[in-house]
C-alpha cells in the first residue's frame, strides 16, 4: 500500500455542504467528481441522523477515508461490540481471522453442503473446542487488546497488533497466496494447529520450511541468514538485526520445487493494489488492469514480481500464461500467474433507456396500463424511505419511453414533473427535515433519511438504494439537461456516486469504491461484514441497476468519467454474476449443491435463500429485478436461464405464483424468462393479467411492453458490439435487430462489429432490421425545446480520457461547465495578462486584487487557499485571445496565498504548489512575493 499521506487539518462543515469547496492541505487536484454548488443541499446537522452502531478500530496514523462494505470490514468495525479483533474474513484463496495473539490462517478446501442441499460453504471453522485454523502468525509473547486497520488499498489490508513494545503488522488481500508479517519487540512465531493429527514437515533448511497441515501445503519464509526453529507445534525465528519481516504462503502443491518458486517472491511485499480501466469505445471493449505494487525487502528475484491468483471471472477473460498450480475457492478454481499485473478484456454490449415498441402490441391496452400506474402513484404517493421510495421513482421513470412510443406527450410531461418534484424533495434538505441526505463526517459517508434496511446504522445497501435515484435522474436528464447540471440538482447525483463508487482515491470526503470490490468483481452489501461467513451480497441485479444508472447519467451529462466508471462496474460484475450467481459454465458450485443458482453470495460460499422470505420466486427474482435497459445481460445464456427456471419449479412445487402470496413475484419471473421464451411467458401474462400481484417496483404497463418487445426482437445476440454505449443487438431465426439510442443533440452514425451502420436522429432510439430503420422514437429533448432537434450539443469534457489509467490521479475534471466558487467574482471578459515570460502565475492588479493567469491551454483549473481558509477549486475563464484568468479580491497585507494549476495542454497536468505573501506594493514584482503599501 502507498505510504500514508500527510494528515490534513480537520474539516469544518457548515450546515449545508457545498461540494465546490475542498478541504485544505492536499497538494492534489480537486476530487474528480466534486460538484459545483447548486440548488441541491447535503446537511451535516440533521438531528435525527443515527450514527452507525458499534466501534471502529483504525490506527491513529491512518488519515484517509476508510471504506465500509469490504471483505475485511469486520477487522475495522466491531458492529456487535463483542470482540475487538475480527470475524472471519475470506480474501481467497485464504481465510483469516484476527485473534488477540495474532492472525489465524486457514485454507478451506472441502465444501460443506447443508440445508437440504441449498447452502454450501468453505468455512473457516472457529470457536472454542472446534478451531480449525491451520496456523497462527504471531510475535513471541503477544497478547494485544485489539486489532486495528493499519492501511488498505483496493483489495488488500494491513492490520496491526500492539502490546507495549511488541507489534505485529500483517498484510494480505484477494488473490494473494502470501501473508506478509512485520514484527517488533519479539521473535516471529508460527503456531501450528494440527487438528487432523497428520502434520508433515517435508522441507526444513535455514530460512525455509515446507509443511503440510490438515491436508494444506504451506511455505514459511524468514529473512536471509536467519534460521527457523521448529519445536513441537511452534516455529520460531529470531528477527534481531534483520528488517523484521517474515512471510507465509499457501502452496498449491507440496513439493520442494513449488516451495523454492514461492520463496523467490516471499519478500516482495505487496504495498499497494490498484485497478485501472479503459473503455475502448471504438471496439466495444472494456479493459481492466489489476496491479500488485511490491517493495523488495530482500533482493531474491530479478524483478519485483509476486504470485497472483485469479478468480474464474478474471482468468476466463484474460490472455496469460498461467502456472500449473491452482487453488480451491468458494468461487471455483483460482489460476496462478507470476508478475506484477494482469489485464482482463471483456466485450461491452451496451445498455438502453428502454426497449422498442412491439409492432403488434395493443396500444390502447398498453396506454390504459400506463395511465393506471401513474394514477396509483398519484393516489398513494411515493413511499418515504430511500429504498422503496427509490423503487417507486424507478418504476415511474421506466414508463417514460413507453409514453413516447405511444405519442402521449401530456402524460410524459406529467411523469417528468412528478419525478422532478420527488427528487427535489429529497435533494433540497428543506428546513433540515427529511427526506434529505446527511453527511456523516466521521464515517465519510452519505445517508438518506428516512433510511431502510440498515442503510444508516449498518451502512448497508447504499449502491442498491442510490441506483434507483440515479436511474430516475438520468431519465429526467434526457428531457432537461439544465436540471441535471451541478448548479441545479445534478450535483447531488455526483455525491451519491462518490459515496457508493467513488473513482478517486484522493477524495478527502469519500473513500475509493465503497461498495464495489474490484478484485472480487462484485459489490458487498453489508457495511460491517460481522458474520462467520464474511461479507455478502444478495441482489446482484440491483447492483447492475446502479451501474446502468451511471452509464446513462454519464451519457446524458456528457461525463465520460462517470459513464466509463459505470461500464467498468457493469462489465466486471456481469462476468461475476454469470460465474458466481448463475454458474453458467457449471464449474463453480460444489456437486452436492442442489440449485442451479445462488441467491446470496457470501465470502465463504453461497445460499439459496433471501434475507426475508423462503418463497422461491423471491429467491430467484431478487437477482433479476428491477428490469430496465441494462438488464439485457440476463439473456446472455438462455440455457442457464432454463436451468434457473427448472430449479424454481423444483423448489416451488410447481409454476410461479402457485402460493398466492405477496412474495410470489411471478411477473419478475416472466420478465427474466422472456429472454429465452418471450412467446410463452407473454402468454402466461395474458392469462393472469387481471389477477396476478404486481411486484412493488414493477407495473403491468412495463411488464406487458417488455414481454411484447422481446417476442418481437428475439434473444440477445452477444456476438456483436458497437462503438456506442447505448445499443443492443437481438436475433430471431438468424435475423438480427439492432437498437441504438443517440443521447446527443446531433444526428450520429452508429457502427456495429458485423459491419452494420446507420444514422440515428438526436435524442432518438432507432431499431434497424432488414437493412432499414423500422422504428425511430423520440427519447428526450435538447435544451429547452419541446421537441428534439439539431441544436448544438453540450461539449464533452475537454480531452477527457475514456477512463483514467490511474484512477487516483485523474487527468480530467468531471464537467466542462464548473462555475467559479461562490463569492468569487467572475473574471472580466478582457483580463489583463501581465507582461511576463512565465506561462502561468499570479499578478497583482490593485491594492486588494490579484489575478491568476495561464497563457496557453485548452482548459485550466486553479486550486488556491488564502491563509487557513478552505481550499477553492475553480475553472478559469478564457478571453477571446485564448488566455485564462481568475481574480481574487479583498486581499490585505499579510495574507498568504497557496496555489497550483491543473492545465490541459492537451493532457491535464498539475503544477507544483506555490505561495505568495502580501506585504507592500511594488509594481516590478508581480509574482513570488506580492507587496502592497
Amino acid at each position: 500500500m502507498k505510504p500514508l499521506r500527510e494528515a490534513t487539518p480537520k474539516r469544518i462543515l457548515s450546515l449545508f455542504i457545498s461540494c465546490s469547496v475542498l478541504v485544505l492541505g492536499s497538494a492534489s487536484a480537486k476530487p474528480v467528481l466534486e460538484p459545483a454548488t447548486g440548488k441541491w443541499k447535503v446537511t451535516n446537522s440533521y438531528s435525527g441522523a443515527t450514527k452507525p452502531k458499534g466501534q471502529r478500530y483504525i490506527a491513529e496514523t491512518l488519515k484517509k477515508p476508510v471504506p465500509s462494505n469490504r471483505w475485511w470490514s469486520s477487522m475495522m468495525w466491531d458492529f456487535q461490540q463483542k470482540q475487538p479483533f475480527s470475524e472471519r474474513m475470506y480474501p481467497h484463496p485464504l481465510a483469516i481471522a484476527a485473534e488477540s495473539d495474532g492472525l489465524g490462517v486457514s485454507y478451506p478446501t472441502q465444501s460443506t453442503v447443508a440445508n437440504k442441499g441449498k447452502h454450501y460453504e468453505y468455512l473457516y471453522y472457529k470457536g472454542e473446542g472446534w478451531d480449525k485454523r491451520d496456523l497462527l502468525i504471531s510475535v513471541s509473547g503477544l497478547q494485544a487488546q485489539e486489532t486495528k486497520i493499519n492501511d488498505f488499498s483496493d483489495w488488500s489490508v494491513s492490520g496491526v497488533w500492539q502490546q507495549g513494545s511488541k507489534q505485529l503488522i500483517t498484510t494480505t488481500g484477494h488473490g494473494m497466496p502470501y501473508i506478509y508479517a512485520q514484527a517488533k519487540g519479539g521473535d516471529g512465531r508460527i503456531v501450528l494447529n494440527d487438528y487432523d493429527k497428520n502434520l508433515k514437515v517435508w522441507y526444513q533448511q535455514g530460512d525455509k520450511i515446507g509443511l503440510t497441515i490438515n491436508g494444506h501445503h504451506y511455505g514459511l519464509f524468514a529473512p536471509n541468514g536467519s534460521q527457523w526453529q521448529l519445536q513441537g507445534k511452534e516455529a520460531m525465528v529470531s528477527l534481531a538485526g534483520t528488517h523484521g519481516y517474515f512471510s507465509v504462503a499457501v502452496l498449491p502443491e507440496g513439493n520442494e520445487a513449488t516451495l523454492n518458486q514461492y520463496a523467490q517472491y516471499a519478500f516482495n511485499v505487496v504495498k499497494d493494489t490498484q485497478v485501472s480501466w479503459k473503455y475502448d469505445e471504438k471496439n466495444g471493449k472494456l479493459q481492466a488492469t489489476y496491479r500488485f505494487i511490491t517493495e523488495a525487502i530482500e533482493n531474491r528475484s530479478a524483478e519485483n514480481h509476486t504470485i497472483m491468483a485469479l478468480y474464474p471471472h478474471q482468468w476466463k477473460v484474460s490472455n496469460n500464461e498461467f502456472l500449473s498450480g491452482t487453488y480451491i475457492s468458494p468461487r471455483g478454481a483460482m489460476k496462478t500467474l507470476v508478475g506484477s499485473e494482469f489485464t482482463t478484456t471483456a466485450p461491452f454490449h451496451g445498455v438502453l433507456p428502454g426497449l422498442p415498441l412491439a409492432k403488434d402490441i395493443d396500444k390502447q391496452r398498453l396506454s390504459n396500463y400506463v395511465q393506471t400506474a401513474v394514477d396509483k402513484i398519484k393516489q398513494s404517493g411515493f413511499r418515504p424511505d430511500t429504498y422503496f421510495g427509490g423503487k417507486d421513482m424507478g418504476k415511474l421513470a421506466h414508463l417514460l419511453p413507453i409514453t413516447e412510443q405511444l405519442n402521449n406527450t401530456s402524460l410524459r410531461k406529467e411523469i417528468i414533473a412528478m419525478l422532478k418534484t420527488q427528487l427535489q424533495h429529497w435533494f433540497d434538505a428543506k428546513d433540515n427535515k427529511p427526506p434529505l441526505f446527511h453527511y456523516h463526517q466521521d464515517w465519510h459517508t452519505l445517508v438518506g433519511y428516512p433510511a431502510s434496511f440498515g442503510s444508516d446504522k449498518e451502512l448497508n445497501d447504499h449502491h442498491f438504494h442510490w441506483g434507483y435515484f440515479i436511474q430516475t435522474a438520468a431519465a429526467v436528464a434526457r428531457y432537461d439537461q439544465n436540471w441535471a447540471k451541478d448548479q441545479e440538482w445534478g450535483g447531488l447525483i455526483k455525491m451519491l456516486i462518490r459515496d457508493a463508487a467513488n473513482p478517486d482515491r484522493t477524495d478527502p470526503l469519500y473513500p475509493f469504491m465503497r461498495n464495489f470490490d474490484p478484485y472480487a468483481g462484485h459489490s458487498w452489501a453489508s457495511g460491517h461484514g460481522n458474520f462467520a461467513h464474511g461479507n455478502n451480497q444478495e441482489s446482484s441485479s440491483e447492483d447492475m441497476n446502479f451501474a446502468t444508472g451511471l452509464i446513462l447519467w454519464g451519457e446524458q451529462t456528457h461525463n465520460k468519467v462517470i459513464r466509463d466508471l459505470g461500464i467498468y462496474i457493469y462489465t466486471t460484475e456481469r462476468e461475476a454474476i454469470h460465474q458466481y450467481w448463475f454458474d453458467v459454465d457449471k464449474k463453480n458450485f460444489p456437486d452436492k449443491y442442489e440449485p442451479d443458482i445462488a441467491a446470496i453470495v457470501w465470502g465463504a460460499g453461497s445460499v439459496y435463500a433471501t434475507w426475508w422470505t423462503a418463497e422461491p420466486e423471491s429467491i430467484h427474482g431478487i437477482n433479476f429485478l428491477p428490469f430496465h435497459g441494462g438488464s439485457l445481460y440476463l439473456g446472455h445464456y438462455p440455457e442457464a436461464l432454463e436451468r434457473n427456471y427448472q430449479t424454481l419449479l423444483r423448489f416451488n412445487g410447481g409454476e410461479e405464483g402457485n402460493g398466492g402470496g405477496p412474495n410470489d413475484w411471478e411477473d419478475i419471473i416472466w420478465l427474466a424468462q422472456a429472454f429465452r421464451d418471450a412467446e410463452g411467458f407473454l402468454a402466461k401474462f395474458n392469462a393472469k393479467a387481471d389477477s396476478y400481484k404486481v411486484e412493488s417496483g414493477e407495473t403491468k404497463a412495463h411488464t406487458y411492453h417488455w414481454l411484447s418487445s422481446l417476442r418481437s426482437l428475439g434473444q440477445v445476440d452477444t456476438n456483436v458490439v458497437s462503438n456506442w454505449s447505448t445499443t443492443a443487438v437481438f436475433q430471431q431465426a438468424g435475423n438480427r435487430s439492432y437498437v441504438a439510442y443517440n443521447a446527443s443533440c446531433k444526428e450520429k452514425q452508429v457502427a456495429f462489429s458485423d459491419g452494420t451502420a446507420f444514422s440515428v436522429k438526436p435524442k432518438h432510439m432507432a431499431t434497424f432490421y432488414n437493412n432499414e430503420i423500422q422504428q425511430q422514437t423520440v427519447m428526450g429533448i435538447c435544451g429547452s425545446q419541446d421537441d428534439p432537434g439539431d441544436t448544438p450539443d453540450t461539449p464533452d469534457t475537454p480531452d477527457t480520457p475514456d477512463t483514467p489509467d490511474t484512477p487516483d490521479t485523474p487527468d480530467t475534471p468531471d464537467t466542462p461547465d464548473t462555475p467559479d466558487t461562490p463569492d468569487t467574482p467572475d473574471t472580466p471578459d478582457d483580463p489583463s495578462i501581465p507582461p511576463t515570460n512565465k506561462p502561468y502565475g499570479i499578478h497583482l492588479v490593485s491594492q486588494s486584487e490579484a489575478r491568476f493567469y495561464v497563457k496557453e491551454a485548452k482548459w485550466v483549473d486553479v486550486h488556491y487557499q488564502i491563509n487557513q481558509q478552505p481550499q477553492q477549486n475553480v475553472r478559469m475563464k478564457q478571453d477571446p485571445q485564448g488566455q485564462w484568468a481568475l481574480s481574487i479580491n479583498n486581499l490585505k497585507v499579510g495574507d498568504v496565498v497557496r496555489y497550483f494549476f491543473t492545465i490541459a495542454n492537451p493532457l491535464a497536468k498539475d503544477t507544483s504548489w506555490e505561495h505568495i505573501t502580501i506585504s507592500r506594493h511594488n509594481s516590478d514584482n508581480n509574482d513570488g512575493i506580492i507587496v502592497i503599501d
